[in-house]
């Protein structure tokens, strides 16, 4: 082992020192290799703690390594490097920047060992990440943007509370198994699920990845809810609330996927599917359970690094990202339609891919755990994904008619074709995966034959089903149309009642004031009069003698009182 103990997270943060100084010919050549020295730290050094000190009387641990640190580290430096290869096509220095920034703030907080560093280092990630939505330019980037900001803002004030509450309780800083019954536990919990994309607090996500450039999505969509799943399988594993609401996202994201029109939006709303599925796995508990969370972090994340690479490109140079209009504008490439096949395969489970195996291993988990409902949710999302991801989205770049070649640049090319062998090569020898998953090593034989047999039906059924409908025309119609999401109840009704409320307060103000300021006025009109009464001389009008009653009158009140 190469004795070398450093946060792998530095490694990503020098890369984007570096892509700030460095010129266009070799800034993405120095991104990919911070990404590759960042694998190197994660692989030479054995588990442990390193480096823990002492400060204002928390113990920090600036580098804590272990099986589920490891696997999340390898998912963020691997894109990362992918990521590198794909920013090749355009140049945009600050999204360079802002892009690893990201990728070194995420992969500091997976592999920070106490609290404190953790929440630090996921908030630097978070505001990096709202810079890569900045850097797309444009009125939806600038409010999907500011947007993304509100909610981050919100999640990590929940966990700065949290935190600040269970270290009032007596507990150390240590980053462990926090106690969701006590409000600091629950705090943190609450700031988790929104930087996870939990329901009613998905649309940040679903906005950020849509209106961002492909590169920056690709870049949200690995690491800024992945670390938030890192954060809920290090504390709340176990947690049974976890698995009905992990069960309830995937449902939603699979549907939403199936019908959203928008092709950016609808890779947003199939990730979120995935990421229910890694929650759900989560709320088990199961040590075979946590290996499945964390390998379908891992496979996902290649997966869809790939697909929204692709869909951003293409949706970039063709002009628009509606399903029904790209055929009309594009032409079929069937170069980029094979890989954009394989990353959609991976995400839809298929035996032979990567995300078969973390998915049947999360699948089983379920199954072993008595959560039938939970189980049947996911199954059934998964059949969507299948759909949407191996059927759906491949269609759409071989079934272009249009003369415009809106194919993907080479390097976003070399990027998905290293992303379509890595989903290959774990699929077709998942070993040394399971080698690597929490707790390491993993026995589980992914190919046997009554696994392989049931999850093959149940995903050939799917695709075959959905294939059927696209290819008579009855899936999606040819009229324009947008979902509503929940975020159209606090944009349209709630905005509008607080617009009203806001405009009310104003006026009942507005008369406050008036009236405050008239009885102001006539009281201050009567005391001056008095005063003038009480300095004119007593003979020269008739309340004189009222006047020096009065001052007698208290005079006398005030002799009375000093005397007892």
């Amino acid at each position: 082992m190469i004795p070398i103990a450093l946060n792998p997270g530095f490694a990503l943060v020098i890369g984007a020192g570096l892509a700030l100084a460095a010129p266009q010919a070799i800034r993405t050549t120095l991104m990919a290799l911070s990404g590759i020295a960042a694998c190197a730290l994660i692989l030479a050094p054995p588990f442990g703690d390193y480096d823990r000190f002492a400060q204002i009387g928390l113990q920090l641990v600036p580098l804590r390594l272990d099986a589920l640190s490891q696997i999340f580290g390898l998912s963020f430096a691997i894109g990362a490097i992918l990521i590198s290869f794909a920013a090749s096509y355009r140049r945009r220095r600050m999204e360079d920047v802002a892009i690893m920034l990201m990728a070194g703030g995420a992969t500091s907080a997976a592999f920070a060992g106490d609290l404190i560093s953790f929440v630090a280092a996921s908030e630097v990630s978070a505001l990096a990440g709202a810079w890569i939505v900045f850097s797309a330019g444009g009125r939806a980037a600038l409010e999907s943007g500011v947007r993304l900001l509100i909610w981050q803002g919100l999640g990590g004030l929940l966990l700065f509370s949290g935190i600040a509450l269970h270290l009032a309780d007596g507990f150390n800083s240590a980053f462990t198994r926090l106690p969701a019954d006590s409000v600091g536990g629950a705090l943190c919990l609450a700031g988790l699920g929104i930087k996870a994309a939990a329901p009613f607090a998905h649309v940040w996500f679903r906005e950020a990845l849509s209106t961002s450039s492909p590169t920056g999505a690709a870049a949200l969509s690995l690491f800024s809810a992945k670390l938030a799943l890192y954060g809920l399988a290090r504390g709340f594993t176990g947690e049974s609330i976890l698995s009905p609401a992990g069960a309830a996202m995937a449902v939603m994201g699979a549907l939403m996927a199936l019908a959203d029109e928008d092709l950016r939006r609808a890779l947003a709303f199939s990730l979120i599917g995935q990421i229910g599925l890694v929650i759900a796995a989560i709320g088990v508990g199961a040590p075979l359970a946590l290996a499945g969370a964390a390998g379908h972090v891992f496979t996902t994340s290649i997966a869809y690094v790939l697909l929204v690479l692709a869909a951003g490109v293409v949706c970039e140079r063709a002009g628009t990202t509606r399903m029904s209009e790209l055929p009309r504008v594009i032409a079929p490439m069937p170069f980029t339609a094979i890989l954009v096949l394989l990353g959609g395969l991976s995400a839809a489970a298929i035996p032979g891919f990567a995300g078969y195996i973390s998915e049947s291993l999360a699948l089983e988990a379920i199954a072993r755990s008595g959560r039938f409902w939970s189980w049947v949710a996911i199954a059934a999302a998964s059949a969507g994904v299948v759909a949407f991801a191996a059927v759906r989205l491949p269609a759409l770049f071989l079934g272009g008619r249009g003369a415009t070649q809106a194919g993907a640049p080479f390097g976003v090319l070399l990027a998905m074709a290293l992303g379509a062998f890595l989903c290959i090569a774990i699929g077709l020898a998942p070993g040394w995966l399971l080698e690597i998953l929490p707790p390491a090593p993993v026995a589980y034989d992914a190919y046997a034959i009554d696994r392989l047999g049931e999850r093959l039906e149940f995903k050939a059924a799917a695709a075959a089903g959905f294939a059927g409908l696209l290819w008579l025309g009855l899936t999606h119609g040819r009229r324009e149309r947008w979902l509503n999401d929940v975020d159209a109840f606090y944009r349209g009704p709630l905005a509008a009642a607080a617009r009203e409320l806001g405009r009310f307060s104003q006026q009942v103000y507005g008369g406050v004031s008036r009236a405050n300021d008239a009885l102001m006025g006539r009281g201050a009109r009567g005391l001056l009069g008095l005063t003038r009464l009480a300095d004119a001389p007593a003979s020269a009008t008739r309340a004189g003698p009222v006047v020096g009653a009065l001052i007698m009158l208290g005079a006398l009140i005030l002799m009375y009182a000093m005397v007892r």
